[in-house]
Formats: structure tokens, sequence, C-alpha cells
């Protein structure tokens, strides 16, 4: 099951863990990511709270956790394939691997068609 975060990342719901990444709409309003710093394994999310920073060739932004609990895997490939974030965000470009500690909070986020109506409202302002 695929879901995004209202602030614009992705997550996909596997056996009670969450792969995170970036939406690709982030990334076309972001431009090209030139830096990550990503979250560290065992670190705890919290739903809506900043939990890494991406900087791009126009701006530095923190992006939200989409769900709480504590991170199981971190893509540290990133570190030298920053592209793959780019180029492949659901596949290759994933973030990191949660454990999902509250599943009440997959209510908050959005289908895809939900998630594609917001950005293109976003587009429109």
């Amino acid at each position: 099951m695929l879901k995004y975060h209202p602030q614009h990342s992705w997550v996909r719901i596997e056996e009670g863990r969450a792969t995170v990444g970036l939406s690709a709409y982030a990334l076309e309003q972001l431009g090209e990511i030139i830096y990550i710093d990503l979250p560290q394994e065992g670190q705890r999310l919290s739903q809506g709270l900043p939990f890494c920073e991406i900087e791009s060739a126009k701006t530095t932004a923190e992006l939200l956790a989409p769900l709480s609990g504590p991170v199981q895997a971190v893509n540290r490939e990133l570190d030298n394939h920053i592209d793959w974030l780019n180029q492949s965000p659901q596949g290759q470009g994933w973030i990191c691997r949660v454990e999902i500690s509250d599943p009440a909070e997959l209510s908050a986020l959005l289908d895809e068609a939900a998630y594609l109506a917001q950005a293109a409202a976003e587009e429109e302002r």
C-alpha cells in the first residue's frame, strides 16, 4: 500500500513497516537534490516532525516524518548515489524504513489521488 504525507513524503506499507521517501512532486519543486542528512538507525520518528534535511540546487528543506516509530534501516547508498533520489525516488531513492508504532496514524496519510489533487492545488497558488 502506498500513501503520502501532505508535506510530500511517500510511504510504502509492508508487514507493519513503512519504507519512506521523497515524493516526485517534491523533487520537481526542489530541483536536483545535492545532499541529504539521513536519519540514524534507532532514531525515533514522530509524525509531522522533521527527521532529515535535504539540500537542493534551489534550497534547503526539512522532510517531515509521515509516521511515528523507530528507524530500522537507512539507505546509506544515498551517501554515494545521491542521484538515486532524483532518478528513482520510489525505488533506489528510498530514505529509511520505520517500524510503525501507531497504525492509527495511517489515517492522516493521503492516497495517491488525494495527494495528486493536493499537489495540483498547490501548483495553482
